[in-house]
C-alpha cells in the first residue's frame, strides 16, 4: 500500500475523520514539505472522486460530510437552492456555498449546522447543454448572456463559432465545455434581433424546448381519429343532443372545449359542465397520447398557439362548436338554494351546442340589452337562473372562508406589430363560467376521493399556526383587525 491508499484508508476507517490537511499532518508529525505533499494528495483524490473537501478545508468521504446527491435550482440573485434526489427536505445555498455549481447541475451537498443551510461539495455533472441569449461581439470572439438570469455565467464563444450571429443578436448557443472559468459555447441557431416581437416569442419556444411542430406519424393519426364518425360511438353514452347546451368563451377563444347545462327542478338546480371526451380519440399509448405526454399543455402567445393535440382534434372533431355532434364527458351536479350539493355523477354523453356564446352576449342578456335578447330568446330565462346559481355559489363560497380579491385585470392584444395591454373587465359572466368549473372540478375530485381511485389534484392546505401568526401581525400593521 502506497502513501496515497493508506491517506485514504485512514480517512475511511476514521482515523482522520474530518480533519483538514493541516491537522493531518500534525497528527502524524509532518514536516513542511511533507506537508505540501500532502495536501497534493489529498486534493489528487478530491478530483478522482474519492474524497470530498467543504469550505473550512475538511477532507472525508461522501458518507462522513452526510452528502446527499441532487440538482441545484439557482436564484438571479446569487443564491441557489439544492433539491435533494431522495425527497429530503430542500437547503438553502448562500452565493459562496455554490461552488461554482450552475443552475440545473447535479452535485454533491450537505447541511451544514442544524438549519437548512448547505453546500455544495462536488460537481457531478452539469444540466445545461443549451440555452438563449444574447450575443456580444468582443474583437474575433464575444459571449452570450443568458436570459435565463439563474444561469449566472456568460458563455465565451471563441473565434469562427458564432455562426454570423450579429452583435446584440438574440441566438441558441450549445456548450461545449465548462472547463475554465467560464463556460465555452458556440451559436447552434441565430434566432434574430434581440427585441424584436417575432424573435423574442421564438426565444422562448426554445428556453422552455416547446415543440412547434408535429411528427408526421401524429398528424396522420389525429387525421384518421378526426374521421370517426361520432354517431357510431353512441352505445352506453347518454343522448344530450336536444337539451339546451351552450358554450361561453371570450370573444377571441382559440378553443372550444367546454359546455353548460341548467335546470330547475323544486327549487333544486341541476347544473351539467360538458368537456370533449378526448380520452375516445386518443388512446392509451398510442403516438397521440405519447406527443400530448411530451407537450404536457397546450401553450398561448399573444399571436398563436401551440397545441397540446394536432388541430385535426384540438380545433376539430374535440372542439365543441355550435351545432354540431360532439362526444363529451359530462359532471352533473345537483345544487340547493344555499349552494350545497345534493347529488353529483359524471357519465359519457353526446351533445350539440345549442348556441356559441361570449362573455359580453351573456352579460348582455343579464343586463336586459334589447337587441341581444332579440337574438338569443331562448336563453333569457337560462341566463337569469345561472346567474343566480352563481351568487348562490359564490355565497357559499365565501361562507366557507374564500377570499373574494378584488384585482385589476388586464388582457394582452397584439396588433399590427404593436402589444397592447388594455384594462380588462370582470364581468358576472366570467364568475358564472369560473363558479361552475371549479364546482365540477370539486365534484369529480370528491367522487374520485370517494371511490379510492388514485388521482391527481391541487388543495390548498391549512397553513401553519407560524404564518398565521405573521399574517395576523402584517393585518395589524396595516390597521386591519383580524377576527
Amino acid at each position: 500500500m502506497n502513501a496515497k491508499q493508506s491517506l485514504l484508508a485512514n480517512i475511511r476507517n476514521g482515523t482522520f475523520f474530518l480533519c483538514t490537511a493541516g491537522q493531518i499532518a500534525e497528527k502524524i508529525k509532518l514536516n513542511r514539505k511533507e506537508a505540501f505533499a500532502l495536501r497534493d494528495m489529498l486534493y489528487a483524490l478530491v478530483r478522482e472522486g474519492e474524497l470530498l473537501t467543504d469550505s473550512r478545508g475538511r477532507f472525508g468521504t461522501a458518507a462522513q460530510f452526510g452528502a446527499k446527491q441532487g440538482t441545484i435550482s439557482a436564484n438571479e440573485r446569487g443564491f441557489g437552492f439544492f433539491l435533494p434526489s431522495d425527497g429530503s427536505p430542500d437547503l438553502f445555498l448562500p452565493h459562496r456555498a455554490l461552488k461554482g455549481a450552475l443552475h440545473g447541475d447535479v452535485v454533491l451537498a450537505a447541511c451544514v449546522g442544524e438549519g437548512d443551510e448547505g453546500e455544495v461539495l462536488a460537481i457531478l455533472s452539469h444540466g445545461v447543454r443549451e440555452l438563449v441569449g444574447t450575443y456580444f461581439r468582443e474583437h474575433k470572439a464575444g459571449y452570450v448572456r443568458p436570459d435565463d438570469k439563474k444561469f449566472d455565467a456568460d458563455i465565451f464563444i471563441p473565434a469562427g463559432k458564432s455562426n454570423r450571429c450579429p452583435n446584440g443578436g438574440k441566438a441558441v448557443v450549445k456548450i461545449t465545455s465548462y472547463e475554465g472559468r467560464t463556460p465555452t459555447g458556440e451559436i447552434a441557431e441565430v434566432l434574430g434581433r434581440s427585441g424584436d416581437f417575432f424573435t423574442e416569442e421564438l426565444a422562448l419556444i426554445r428556453s422552455h424546448d416547446l415543440r412547434e411542430e408535429f411528427p408526421e406519424r401524429v398528424l396522420r393519426a389525429a387525421e384518421e381519429q378526426a374521421r370517426r364518425d361520432p354517431a357510431k360511438s353512441l352505445n352506453g353514452r347518454i343522448d344530450l343532443r336536444k337539451r339546451l347546451i351552450i358554450t361561453v368563451d371570450g370573444e377571441d377563444t382559440r378553443d372550444i372545449d367546454d359546455a353548460i347545462s341548467l335546470t330547475e327542478e323544486n327549487g333544486l338546480y341541476k347544473l351539467g359542465v360538458h368537456i370533449a371526451d378526448v380520452t375516445h380519440y386518443v388512446l392509451q399509448n398510442s403516438p397521440l397520447d405519447r406527443e400530448a405526454f411530451q407537450r404536457g399543455t397546450s401553450v398561448y402567445f399573444p399571436d398563436r398557439v401551440l397545441p397540446m393535440l394536432p388541430p385535426a382534434l384540438s380545433n376539430g372533431i374535440c372542439s365543441l362548436n355550435e351545432g354540431t355532434d360532439r362526444l363529451t364527458l359530462s359532471c352533473f351536479i345537483t345544487v340547493d338554494q344555499n349552494g350545497k350539493v345534493i347529488d353529483k355523477n359524471v357519465a359519457e354523453t353526446v351533445i350539440r351546442s345549442r348556441h356559441r356564446m361570449t362573455y359580453t352576449d351573456i352579460q348582455k342578456l343579464y343586463e336586459g340589452d334589447a337587441a341581444t335578447v332579440g337574438r338569443y330568446p331562448d336563453l333569457v330565462e337560462f341566463v337569469r337562473r345561472a346567474m343566480k346559481l352563481t351568487k348562490i355559489l359564490k355565497n357559499a363560497q365565501m361562507r366557507r372562508g374564500g377570499i373574494d380579491l378584488d384585482v385589476k385585470e388586464t388582457k394582452i392584444l397584439y396588433n399590427d406589430g404593436k402589444i397592447e395591454i388594455p384594462d380588462h373587465a370582470r364581468t358576472l359572466a366570467h364568475e358564472m363560467i369560473e363558479q361552475f368549473m371549479v364546482l365540477a372540478n370539486e365534484c369529480v375530485a370528491a367522487l374520485m376521493t370517494e371511490k379510492n381511485v388514485p388521482f391527481v389534484y391541487r388543495v390548498h392546505e391549512k397553513p401553519s399556526e407560524e404564518k398565521a401568526s405573521d399574517f395576523r401581525d402584517f393585518l395589524k400593521e396595516l390597521g386591519v383587525t383580524p377576527r
